[in-house]
């Protein structure tokens, strides 16, 4: 459903109360752009306290051109918290482990992709 968030930047905010694929498609006019550059796309969320999972096995990402490149990856959607970590492995025991080794979600210096904070405090 789409709303509006007293602390968000954007004017309506969608929430998503339970899924298992989320698909977004977008379009840019390339012609804007400048040539030979390098762009990145990124997704601004919001967790809340109550989210479950999305720290246990990366999503796979996916952007594709209108040219047909397609250029595919993982992350996670949610940072480690190890507070609620050692709760999921009392529950749970080792199926995270299982789960998390059919899909790798780290960057080239080996680190876990994660989101990170915005500089505008958001």
């Amino acid at each position: 459903s789409w709303s509006n968030v007293s602390d968000s930047r954007f004017s309506e905010s969608a929430e998503l109360i339970t899924t298992d694929r989320l698909e977004i498609n977008g379009k840019i006019r390339t012609r804007i752009l400048s040539p030979n550059t390098k762009y990145e796309a990124y997704l601004i969320v919001k967790v809340t306290k109550r989210a479950y999972g999305l720290d246990l096995v990366p999503a796979e990402t996916c952007v594709k051109s209108k040219s047909g490149q397609i250029v595919k990856n993982t992350a996670y959607l949610c940072c480690l918290d190890e507070k609620k970590q050692q709760l999921k492995r009392l529950v749970y025991g080792n199926r995270e482990e299982r789960m998390a080794s059919t899909v790798k979600a780290v960057g080239g210096d080996g680190k876990r992709r994660e989101p990170k904070g915005r500089d505008d405090g958001r």
